[in-house]
């Protein structure tokens, strides 16, 4: 099962750096339109890179990435995010040549640790940081964070044509459930678009998750800032930082941005208001202003999972294996489902 989940692991990782086409990366610190080589590392395997997120016709002139932040919550004043502007092609950009921005002293600590910034006076999570390893992680199923509304929360609705999960918004956690156990935490999870949950963060987050399982006795360095303009009460997106200790980067090693953005859906980041941009309808307004799901679990019919609605693994479940259900936890267990490994349903 472990090496099923480390090829997926590897396989999303390259589909999403490659884009399933030649593309090239963004010369993050650099205004010149030049290719840059970098790396990820996972449990061994190197995915190199040279590609290009920019379209066929891309020109210094034509692209003016705007970084006049006024609150932005940098981890280091060196950051360039000189690619926070969305290009519209992928979920992620990396940042300073993929090299994250830990001091020595930090790359060399194995002492386990978890820090969540206090809410601002806009209600806005800070940096959340953590030394991730085996003594952390969750022991015990997920339970439900219905309850916690982040900064710019909308439980907006679309057809699932437009976002196969229909939801637009997630609660995000800046660190996973699945890497410190921090459930509903408000300090923790913030507004962020489907988009950034599952093409952004997810192939990260269990890269992560899967080396520590590979490796318990080893540290993974894991810190992930969202930033803001100026008042804006959701994120433009995060920087998401990745080290392993032991094996000083050999392991874990990223820097990358991931973006708050949703295709076909504008969003007005002051307040989270959003619509469609595209040529589908969207769904009536009476579903748009519904405030939480209207079914307690989702059901794998095949695998026999039982999944929380907002469980990163439902839109991978075939549409003739999805059911959502309102049955107890007991009931379906003693039906012979078993909780997801994901979200720890219970």
């Amino acid at each position: 099962m472990k090496l099923r989940r480390k090829q997926l692991c590897c396989l999303i990782l390259i589909l999403l750096l490659t884009g399933c086409t030649r593309i090239e990366s963004p010369s993050v610190g650099n205004s010149e339109s030049s290719k840059v080589e970098s790396k990820i590392t996972v449990n061994e395997n190197s995915f190199s890179r040279i590609e290009d997120i920019r379209p066929d016709n891309f020109s210094t002139e034509n692209y003016q990435p705007d970084t006049n932040f006024d609150h932005l919550q940098a981890v280091s004043a060196n950051a360039d995010l000189s690619a926070v502007n969305w290009n519209g092609l992928v979920a992620f950009a990396e940042v300073n040549d993929n090299i994250p921005f830990f001091s020595q002293e930090e790359r060399e600590s194995q002492n386990y640790f978890e820090n969540y910034s206090e809410l601002d006076d806009f209600g806005r999570c800070g940096t959340a940081y953590a030394n991730v390893c085996m003594d952390i992680m969750p022991t015990e199923d997920r339970e439900g964070i219905g309850q916690i509304k982040p900064s710019g929360w909308h439980t907006s609705k679309y057809d699932k044509s437009i976002i196969s999960d229909m939801y637009l918004y997630n609660r995000c956690h800046l660190i996973a459930y699945m890497l410190a156990g921090e459930n509903a935490n408000a300090l923790n999870l913030i507004t962020g678009t489907r988009y950034l949950n599952i093409n952004g963060m997810l192939p990260f987050e269990t890269c992560v998750h899967d080396y520590i399982e590979d490796n318990p006795n080893n540290h993974v360095l894991y810190r992930v800032t969202p930033m803001y303009k100026g008042d804006d009460l959701v994120a433009q997106g995060v920087l998401m930082e990745g080290w392993s200790v032991e094996d000083q980067g050999e392991g874990i090693s990223y820097c990358v941005w991931c973006y708050n953005v949703q295709p076909q859906i504008e969003i007005n980041y002051s307040n989270g208001e959003n619509h469609f941009t595209g040529e589908k309808e969207e769904t009536p307004k009476e579903a748009l202003e519904a405030d939480s799901y209207t079914y307690k679990y989702v059901l794998n019919e095949n695998s026999k999972k039982i999944h929380f609605p907002d469980c990163s693994a439902v839109q991978k479940i075939a549409k003739d294996n999805y059911t959502e259900t309102n049955r107890s936890y007991d009931e379906l267990i003693s039906q012979g489902y078993t909780s997801c490994g994901i979200c720890h349903a219970k």
